[in-house]
C-alpha cells in the first residue's frame, strides 16, 4: 500500500515592494530623448520658445536630492508638461508610477 503524501502548494508570489522615491536619472529616463531635449530647450532663457514657468519648475526639481512621485509639486510638473504637449496626457501615469523598492534607480526618503 503506497503512503499519500502532502505537499503544501506555494505561498503566493510576493509583489515587489516599491517606493516613491527615485533618482533624478531614474525619472528623466521616463522621458523619451526628444521629450528631454524639448524640455532643456524650453527652461534655457533666451531660447525663442522659452516658458519661465517651466525654466523654474526644473530649477526647483534640481534642487531636490530625490525625486518623490507623490509629491503634490512633482504632481503639478507632470501635469502641466501634458497640458503644454511636452508630454502626452497618456504618460502621466507612468511618470508618476513608484519605482521597484530593488532598482539602481529607488532612493529612500
Amino acid at each position: 500500500m503506497s503512503q499519500l503524501v502532502f505537499v503544501p502548494p506555494p505561498p503566493p508570489a510576493v509583489p515587489p515592494s516599491t517606493t516613491p522615491f527615485l533618482s533624478h536619472f531614474g525619472f528623466l529616463e521616463r522621458l523619451t530623448p526628444t521629450q528631454r531635449l524639448t524640455i532643456r530647450a524650453r527652461s534655457t532663457p533666451g531660447n525663442a520658445n522659452y516658458d519661465p514657468t517651466l525654466d523654474d519648475a526644473m530649477f526647483l526639481f534640481n534642487q531636490a536630492e530625490t525625486i518623490n512621485v507623490d509629491l503634490q509639486t512633482t504632481k503639478q510638473l507632470v501635469g502641466y508638461l501634458a497640458t503644454t504637449g511636452l508630454t502626452q496626457a497618456s504618460d502621466v501615469d507612468r511618470l508618476l508610477a513608484s519605482i521597484d523598492s530593488t532598482s539602481p534607480h529607488a532612493r529612500f526618503s
